[in-house]
């Protein structure tokens, strides 16, 4: 009979890559639920709500694994969040005049022949130093 060797593939932990059982969202909820119970209060509630069986131990390992992680990538979303986009500028500042701007807007009736009557409306807009109307 042959005897069966564990398989260990450096790589996988060189790339720090996630246990193949677990998902990326689940691993999220473990950490999350270890930061607010114990671990086997977390083992408990992920068995009775989410119907998955892991020990209390498993956890813990996750957490110790994934939680630095998960809290940078939420302080650089929180970051980005309450960035202004850079060419609107600050809520607060003044918008600066960019000299006369204007418009016009007027509509009327006209009776098609063989139609009925139609609505037409018009529009123009003026910007800079151009005067929209003479008085």
């Amino acid at each position: 009979m042959t005897a069966v060797e564990a398989v260990f593939f450096p790589l996988d932990e060189q790339l720090r890559l996630r246990a193949k059982h677990w998902s990326e969202g689940l691993l999220k909820e473990m950490v999350w639920l270890s930061g607010l119970e114990t671990y086997a209060k977390a083992e408990e509630i992920l068995a009775r709500i989410g119907q998955v069986t892991l020990s209390d131990s498993s956890v813990w390992r996750e957490a110790q694994r994934w939680g630095t992680g998960f809290q940078a990538v939420a302080e650089v979303e929180r970051m980005r969040s309450n960035l202004v986009p850079g060419r609107w500028g600050t809520p607060l500042k003044q918008a600066e005049p960019q000299g006369r701007m204007g418009v016009a807007m007027d509509g009327g009736m006209v009776n098609i022949r063989g139609e009925s009557w139609k609505e037409l409306k018009a529009r123009d807009s003026v910007s800079g130093g151009g005067r929209p109307y003479s008085r």
